[in-house]
């Protein structure tokens, strides 16, 4: 077999990458399947050009080495270059671009050309040379033997040559490739089929046709032609990696991940084929494994553009979005015009919530591409974000003019328009929104948001009624509908709907804040604290559910509890004046106890002033300190500052009307004062509010022993007595109480006696019976009564006057001691004044005839009448 020529075109700058890659030819020359010659091996004496050109003539294979030297050397392009592709366009021979070092070759008349290596990487770029230049190596086989096959080589061929067989199939692969390179796809499938009606084993035709087929859309069958091929070489790393892109774009990625793999076994150092195998992980969602694919493709190919950001992509889906940041800007590093480039920094940006960078990022887009919406929408979002909200409707109203049907754009303007108030926009825009997309529960909740702000409660019920319909969990509209229905006062209602909303969303910190401010209402206290709570293990932040669970807790008295919670709502949102006044609200609180609690100390130690002193301070700092105003009244009760006692103890009153020591204090001052009556009642609102007040039921007895109400009075000293048993006070009076009682008794026995003897006119022995009855009973009416009438029968008048007064001291509704004080004064000749004591009598005993006959024999009396007068 003649061997084939090869004529080899390069810059003199890369004689070195020449030299290497004559040294990877050297065995197909040692064997004669090849003879290669270059320009620079033009000895001394011939001539250059026509050495050149006739190597050229004789070539059937031509190797333009390809560096940035090459391409810009106009010996080279216009000569060497240009005689080169006539040889290939008449068929004469192949003309192979062989990429040495990084240029722009894909430029006329070469652009149409397939070069190698294989993936179009240069061979200076890869890690290790050698391994390029073998894919550069079978890349040549391949070509020189479809030359071999040919008998073509002379270019005086006869008819019979041009129809031979082995030209045939050349001739069509090189029309396959032309047609390619001209996207006239099924003229070149036709080529390439036609090629492999003559050779069905070529790989290079099975991969050509498969490339076709694949740029067609017909995966199926470019799948087809791939597996061909690879059935006769299973290990050509480029048809792994083509039969790869076609499975993935039919969706079978695990299948396209074995075939990258593959073609990375045999060829590592492509950074191709890393950069499908990391798209391919990508869309399977493996994106750590799809970042170490673009990774090492990055380390291959350092200037890819493409790689670094898709590689941005996968580090943004995994919130990596500082890295991602850095792998978008060494993108626009590369490549400084790419729109989609600065919109991907744009999104990481704005996730990072650096909205005034993703601004200008998305403002790079529009400079860029005017018409591009998605940026022009995303402009919105970021100036929204930064409470731009003018701007932002401008931005979204452009993207709507771009994209006038995009539900997602007309939702976030009515965004924009809520934020500034402006209702019916923001309405109009919603609806927009819900008419291009009726199924998007976003919309039907915003809009609702919108119309309860507007008061119209029953239009935003239904909304997010609709919003819920659309998704059965969406929390947000569970919440905002509870909201709604408490506010029309259907606090039952909106329990149930924040109990679903955190049905929905566990997590949910202010529905649970709503639905313990919702059972707050309803007075359950302790199932409002608990979702307090809840709202504050949700979000440690909540300053609002801090500051509910704080006056919860103060509520029920527990008021370190309380500052503590108060202390944090402060701490979380300092400005916030509604917290920082209830946080001092409950600090004086607690302050106002401790002055409290020193004035308690100082009045038990007999200290009354500055107990008071105490006293006034907590009340300085809390003015509503029931505590403090009772202590306080107490204390001026024992001074005998009776008249400030009891408004002390009145303000304890009307702060809590149920403060059973209040009332005892109050009882006492009055008591003191001589209000019998109104202290009674006080001693009893006093045991009403707290039964087991021992001191109360003390005071009451002594009062009613005051009423000679000795009975009831004993009956209230043994409750005290059994509530404090150790009390020696308490069983004192009960004692004392018992002993009156039994005096009482003897008292009334000597009473009824010496009323015996006085009927027998014993008056000596009677006196001494009733002067023996007021030793036991000195309060007893009837026996000073009774004395009185026994010292009148001796003619002892002004003692019995005295006596009769006595017994109306000790019981002013005695209607016998008037009636015999009376006749008593008329014998004293004080007629006017008997007529009173005798009017009092009948007053008191309207149906005694005695009585009114003595009253009518004073009253003639007084008008000169005479009569009988009746003792």
């Amino acid at each position: 077999m003649k061997p084939v020529e090869v004529f080899i075109s390069y810059h003199h700058k890369d004689e070195q990458l020449c030299k290497e890659l004559q040294k990877h030819l050297l065995p197909l020359q040692r064997e004669q399947i090849i003879n290669s010659w270059h320009p620079y091996q033009v000895v001394a004496g011939q001539e250059i050009k026509g050495e050149i050109d006739r190597h050229l003539n004789q070539a059937e294979l031509v190797l333009l080495l390809i560096s940035p030297d090459f391409t810009s050397s106009d010996e080279h392009w216009t000569g060497q270059v240009k005689q080169a592709l006539k040889q290939n366009e008449s068929g004469k021979a192949h003309v192979i671009p062989v990429l040495l070092r990084h240029a722009d070759w894909k430029i006329p008349p070469i652009d149409g050309l397939s070069a190698l290596p294989s993936n179009d990487k240069p061979i200076k770029s890869w890690d290790d040379i050698d391994l390029a230049f073998v894919d550069v190596l079978q890349g040549i086989k391949e070509t020189v033997r479809l030359i071999a096959n040919s008998d073509s080589a002379s270019p005086k061929q006869t008819v019979p040559e041009l129809e031979n067989h082995q030209y045939q199939f050349t001739n069509l692969i090189k029309e396959g490739d032309r047609l390619y390179g001209e996207q006239k796809l099924e003229e070149a499938a036709l080529k390439y089929k036609a090629a492999l009606n003559l050779d069905s084993n070529s790989v290079y035709a099975q991969n050509a046709l498969g490339n076709v087929l694949s740029t067609q859309g017909k995966l199926e069958e470019a799948t087809t032609a791939y597996r061909q091929a690879l059935s006769i070489n299973p290990n050509n790393a480029v048809v792994n990696y083509n039969l790869g892109n076609t499975l993935k774009t039919q969706g079978k990625l695990e299948e396209a991940i074995a075939f990258y793999e593959k073609a990375l076994h045999l060829n590592p150092n492509d950074a191709d084929f890393h950069n499908a195998l990391g798209s391919a992980l990508y869309a399977q969602g493996k994106l750590e494994q799809a970042s170490a694919a673009y990774q090492k493709a990055l380390k291959l190919e350092s200037n890819n553009a493409l790689t670094y950001y898709w590689l941005g992509n996968t580090l943004y889906d995994q919130r990596k979005l500082e890295e991602a940041s850095s792998a978008y800007e060494q993108a626009l590093k590369l490549d400084s015009k790419n729109a989609d480039f600065y919109n991907a920094l744009g999104n990481a940006l704005y996730a990072q919530g650096k909205w005034e960078e993703a601004s200008s990022a998305y403002r790079q887009v529009l400079q860029l591409n005017s018409n591009y919406s998605n940026a022009h929408h995303r402009l919105g979002n970021a100036l929204y974000s930064q409470s731009k909200w003018e701007e932002a409707s401008a931005a979204y109203r452009q993207a709507l003019y771009l994209n006038p049907n995009n539900a997602v754009t007309h939702y976030c303007l009515g965004l924009a328009f809520s934020a500034q108030k402006n209702w019916e926009e923001a309405i109009a825009a919603y609806r927009q929104a819900i008419y291009l997309n009726p199924n998007d529960a976003d919309f039907y909740n915003r809009l609702g948001v919108t119309l309860y702000n507007q008061d119209k409660l029953e239009d935003a019920i239904a909304k997010y009624r609709q919003a819920i319909n659309c998704n059965p969990n969406y929390a947000d509209a569970y919440y905002n509908l509870g909201s709604a229905l408490e506010k029309q006062g259907k606090v039952e209602e909106a329990i149930f709907q924040y109990r679903q909303a955190i049905n929905s969303n566990p997590n949910y910190a202010d529905a649970y804040y709503n639905l313990g401010s919702a059972l707050e209402k309803q007075g359950k206290v302790e199932e409002a604290i608990f979702q307090y709570r809840q709202a504050i293990n949700s979000n440690p932040n909540h300053a609002n559910a801090c500051n509910n669970l704080g006056l919860a807790l103060y509520n029920q008295d527990k008021l370190e509890e309380a500052i503590v919670q108060l202390e944090i709502a402060v701490r979380i949102d300092p400005s916030n004046t509604v917290l920082c006044n209830n946080f001092k609200f409950l600090t004086n609180k607690k302050d106002a106890r401790t002055q409290n609690s020193l004035g308690l100390s100082l009045y038990e130690q007999g200290k009354l002033e500055e107990a008071i002193v105490k006293y006034r301070q907590a009340l300085s700092l809390d003015p509503n300190n029931v505590y403090a105003h009772n202590n306080l009244g107490l204390a001026l009760y024992k001074q005998d500052k009776l008249e400030e006692a009891i408004a002390a103890c009145c303000q304890a009153i009307r702060l809590d009307s149920n403060l059973s020591e209040a009332h005892n204090n109050l009882g006492l001052a009055l008591e003191k004062q001589g209000k019998l009556e109104e202290a009674i009642f006080e001693y009893r609102q006093s045991i009403n509010c707290n039964s087991n007040n021992a001191y109360g039921h003390n005071n009451l007895g002594l009062a009613l022993y005051n009423q000679d109400k000795l009975e009831e009075a004993i009956a209230q000293l043994e409750i005290a007595v059994r509530l404090d048993p150790s009390s020696t006070l308490f069983r004192d009076n009960l004692e004392f109480l018992r002993n009156k009682k039994k005096n009482k008794d003897d008292a009334i026995e000597l009473n009824n006696l010496g009323f015996a003897l006085y009927n027998q006119d014993k008056l000596e022995e009677a006196i001494a019976k009733y002067r023996h009855t007021l030793s036991l009973d000195p309060k007893l009416s009837e026996a000073h009564n009774n004395l009185g009438l026994a010292l009148k029968k001796q003619g002892k008048l002004k003692e019995a006057i005295f006596e009769y007064r006595q017994a109306l001291s000790y019981k002013s509704n005695n209607a016998n001691a008037h009636n015999n004080l009376g006749l008593a004064l008329y014998e004293q000749d004080n007629l006017e004044q008997a007529i009173v004591e005798v009017e009092i009598a009948v007053r008191l005993d309207p149906s005694s005839t005695l009585f009114r006959d003595n009253l009518e024999f004073l009253r003639n009396k007084k008008k000169g009448f005479w009569g009988t007068l009746f003792g």
